[in-house]
C-alpha cells in the first residue's frame, strides 16, 4: 500500500526478478519516460509502470513497438545501456539499500554492479565505456557526488558540501559536470571522475543540465537568459538566442552541429534544433500537444521523446523522423490520480501519470472533470499548494520559489525567496502571507498579488522556524506554526498564542492549521512521540485557545504519515458542523465524518483504505482519495447514500518544471 507522501516517490520492492518468458499474457506499458536508444539505434529502453504495477525498465524495437517487453519486475530506474547493447543498466532498491544491476536484455538475468549504498541514492549515470558509475548520495540537507567503478571497487567521494543537482560524464570518462541548486548556489563545475582533485568553476552563472558534445570538447549549458556553449575549460562562451522558456532538456546530435531542445512555441512545449554555429533555429514537431526530453538516436536520424499526441492522454514515449518531421507513438498511456481538493471552479489535485517519477499539479473544470495541466514538480522537492475555494488564483510553492497559478494562462514566478518558504493565498486571492528569511531569522510578509509591494505581518523574533500558514475565511487573521506553537496574529498585528505542545510531550509535530467557515475555531492535527505515538485531531476557539481533542488514533508505523504536513488537514464541512479527518484504523487509513459539537467521533469510518478528504461546496460530496489498489485514484462519496464513485481523469505531465527551486 502506498501513501500519498511517498506516492510521489518512486517505490521500488526488494523482490527477485522474473525473466520475460514468465511475465503475464498481455503485460503492457503504461505510457513511457527517459527513453535511451541501444547502441545500435535498435532498440529503446525506458522507463514505464504497467496498469497497477510499478515503475519498471522496459525495451522495444522502435520498428515494432507493440512488442515492448519488460525487463525488470520489482522497480527500477535511472536507466543506462551497457556498450555492446547486450544489458540495460537500472538502479533498484533492496531492502531499504540502493543497488545496481545489469540486465540483460535477452532474458531478463541480472548481474549487480554496485550494491548496499543506502536508501538516499538518486541522479545515477553511468560512463559512456560503461566503466564506471556515478550517483549522488544524500547528506543532511545536500546531496554529495560519488563515484565507482562498474564492479563496485574504488568508490570514491567527488564532493563535499556542495549542493548538487545533476551530473553529467565527458566521453572520455575523466570528467563529470555538474550543476548546483538555485537554492545552494550557482554555477556549472567539473571534477576529476579519479577523485584527489577539487572541482573546477566552468560556469559561474546561474546553470543547469549540462551536456557535454561527443567529442567532449564542449558543453552545452541550460542558463537563465540563454543556451549556452562553453570549451571544457570554461572559456569562449557562445550564448545561443533560444529564449528561456523554450531551452530546456538538451541534447547534442551525434556529429555535434545541432542541439535538440524543447521548445514552446506555443502553450505546452515541442521539439526544435538550433545550429551551434550558425544559431539558427527550427522547429522539428508539430501536431502534438505535448513534447519533451529529445534523445537523438545514433545515426542522427531520429529523435526519442516524451509526449502526448492529444492534451487529454497521458504521457507517452514517441520517435521523431528528423527529416520528415513525422512522429509515431511508441507506447500508451492509462494515468493514474490522486491528492485532490475542492479549488475555485473545479478539482485540484496532483497525478503521477506516468513512470517518469514526476507528478503533476493539475486542476480539472467544475463538472465535466476536464483536465487543466498546471505545473510539473519534482517528488523530491518540499511543495504545497494554497488555492482558496473563492479565489480566482493560486500560488504552488517549490522549496523557494513562489509560483502563480491562474485560471487561464501558464504558472508564473512570483517571487525567489533566499531560503525555503511557505505561502498562502488570501480568501479574495488579492495578496498572499509568505515565510521571509533574513540574517537566518523568519518573518511573516504579506505582498500584494499584482506588483511587489509588501508588508510585515509577523516581525522576526529568534531562529525558531515558522511554516503552515493559513488565513482566516475573512482575510483579517493569519495563522501559523512557530516551533512546537500555534498562533493567530491579526491583520493590525496583534498576536495571541493559541496551542503549545507540551514539554511531556516531545517529540511533537503540529499540522496545518485549518479554519471554521464562520472563523470562529481552528482544527489541527497533533502528532506526539512519546505517548505511544498518537495523532490527534484537536479543536481550538480561535481567540482563547482551549484545545479539545476531537478524535485520536495510534500510529503503528511512519509516525504523521496519515496527516501529511504539505496537505492532508482536517477538512471543515461547508456549513462548519462536521470535520473530515484520515485516522490509522487496523494499520491502514481510513475516513472519518464526526460532528463537530453534540456527540462522540464515530467508531465506524465513513471509508476503509482513504485519506485526503475534501469537501463539495454543497456539503453532500466528500472527495477522497482511495488506496486500497496498486495506484491512488479520486473518488466522490455521497453523504447520503454512502456511495462511492471513481472519477476518471486522464492527464500528462505539463510542460516542464521551474529550472530552480532545489529539484
Amino acid at each position: 500500500m502506498r501513501y500519498l507522501t511517498s506516492a510521489i516517490i518512486l517505490a521500488l520492492s526488494s523482490a527477485s526478478l522474473v525473466p520475460l518468458w514468465a511475465q503475464p499474457p498481455g503485460d503492457r506499458p503504461n505510457g513511457g519516460s527517459n527513453p535511451r536508444w541501444s547502441p545500435d539505434g535498435k532498440t529503446l529502453a525506458f522507463l514505464s509502470a504497467s496498469p497497477n504495477g510499478p515503475v519498471n525498465v522496459w525495451v522495444l524495437d522502435a520498428a515494432a513497438p507493440q512488442a515492448a517487453r519488460r525487463l525488470t519486475r520489482v522497480g527500477a530506474r535511472h536507466v543506462g545501456w551497457a556498450p555492446d547493447g547486450s544489458a540495460v543498466y537500472c538502479q533498484t532498491n533492496r531492502g531499504g539499500a540502493s543497488a545496481f544491476h545489469a540486465v540483460r536484455t535477452a532474458d531478463g538475468q541480472e548481474t549487480p554492479i554496485l550494491e548496499f549504498l543506502g536508501p538516499d541514492v538518486s541522479t545515477v549515470g553511468w560512463s559512456q565505456d560503461a566503466r564506471q558509475v556515478a550517483w549522488l548520495q544524500r547528506h543532511g540537507d545536500h546531496r554529495d557526488l560519488w563515484a565507482a567503478d562498474v564492479t563496485g571497487a574504488n568508490a570514491r567521494q567527488l564532493t563535499e558540501g556542495l549542493p548538487v543537482r545533476s551530473l553529467a560524464w565527458s566521453p572520455d570518462g575523466r570528467e563529470i559536470a555538474f550543476d548546483l541548486t538555485a537554492a545552494g548556489g550557482t554555477g556549472v563545475l567539473s571534477v576529476a571522475s579519479a577523485g584527489g582533485a577539487e572541482p573546477q568553476m566552468l560556469f559561474p552563472a546561474f546553470g543547469t543540465d549540462p551536456r557535454w558534445s561527443p567529442d567532449g570538447s564542449r558543453l552545452a549549458i541550460v542558463g537563465m537568459h540563454a543556451l549556452t556553449v562553453v570549451n571544457r575549460d570554461g572559456t569562449d562562451e557562445k550564448r545561443l538566442h533560444v529564449s528561456q522558456a523554450d531551452r530546456s532538456h538538451v541534447d547534442w546530435s551525434p556529429d555535434g552541429v545541432q542541439i535538440a531542445y524543447t521548445s514552446a512555441t506555443a502553450r505546452l512545449p515541442g521539439l526544435a534544433v538550433v545550429d551551434v554555429a550558425s544559431d539558427a533555429t527550427r522547429p522539428l514537431l508539430t501536431g502534438w500537444a505535448y513534447a519533451t526530453t529529445p534523445r537523438w538516436s545514433p545515426d542522427g536520424a531520429s529523435l526519442a521523446f516524451e509526449g502526448k499526441p492529444r492534451t487529454e492522454e497521458g504521457l507517452s514515449i514517441g520517435s521523431l523522423d528528423v527529416a520528415s518531421g513525422r512522429a509515431r507513438e511508441l507506447t500508451l498511456s492509462r494515468p493514474s490520480d490522486w491528492g485532490g481538493q475542492w479549488s475555485w471552479k473545479g478539482l485540484l489535485y496532483y497525478s503521477d501519470d506516468t513512470a517518469s517519477g514526476r507528478i503533476a499539479l493539475c486542476r480539472a473544470e467544475a463538472g465535466s472533470h476536464r483536465p487543466r495541466l498546471l505545473l510539473g514538480l519534482d517528488p523530491g522537492v518540499p511543495h504545497h499548494v494554497s488555492w482558496p475555494a473563492g479565489a480566482s488564483s493560486g500560488v504552488v510553492v517549490v522549496r523557494n520559489e513562489v509560483w502563480r497559478l491562474p485560471g487561464a494562462s501558464p504558472p508564473a514566478l512570483l517571487l525567489k525567496a533566499d531560503h525555503p518558504t511557505w505561502a498562502a493565498v488570501s480568501p479574495a486571492g488579492d495578496r498572499f502571507a509568505y515565510v521571509k528569511w533574513e540574517n537566518g531569522q523568519p518573518s511573516i510578509v504579506v505582498r500584494e498579488m499584482e506588483g511587489d509591494r509588501e508588508t510585515e505581518l509577523v516581525p522576526a523574533a529568534g531562529e525558531v522556524g515558522i511554516s503552515r500558514l493559513a488565513w482566516s475565511p475573512g482575510g483579517t487573521s493569519l495563522a501559523y506554526v512557530r516551533g512546537d506553537a500555534l498562533s493567530v496574529t491579526d491583520t493590525d498585528g496583534e498576536t495571541r498564542p493559541l496551542f503549545e505542545v507540551p514539554g511531556a510531550d516531545q517529540p511533537a509535530m503540529l499540522f496545518t492549521p485549518v479554519w471554521s467557515p464562520d472563523g470562529a475555531r481552528i482544527a489541527i492535527g497533533f502528532f506526539t512521540g512519546n505517548d505511544g505515538q498518537k495523532l490527534r485531531v484537536l479543536l481550538l476557539d480561535a481567540e482563547v485557545g482551549a484545545a479539545r481533542v476531537l478524535a485520536e488514533c495510534a500510529v503503528v508505523a511512519e509516525p504523521g504519515r496519515l496527516a501529511d504536513p504539505l496537505g492532508a488537514a482536517p477538512a471543515w464541512s461547508p456549513d462548519g458542523t462536521r470535520l473530515a479527518y484520515a485516522l490509522e484504523r487496523d494499520g491502514a487509513p481510513a475516513v472519518y465524518v464526526a460532528p463537530v459539537e453534540g456527540g462522540e467521533a464515530p467508531g465506524r469510518p465513513l471509508r476503509s483504505a482513504a485519506a485526503y478528504p475534501a469537501w463539495s461546496a454543497d456539503g453532500r460530496r466528500l472527495l477522497v482519495t482511495l488506496l486500497d489498489g496498486e495506484r491512488e485514484r479520486l473518488a466522490e462519496i455521497d453523504l447520503g447514500t454512502g456511495k462511492t464513485v471513481e472519477i476518471n481523469l486522464k492527464t500528462a505531465r505539463p510542460f516542464p518544471r521551474p529550472e530552480a527551486g532545489g529539484g
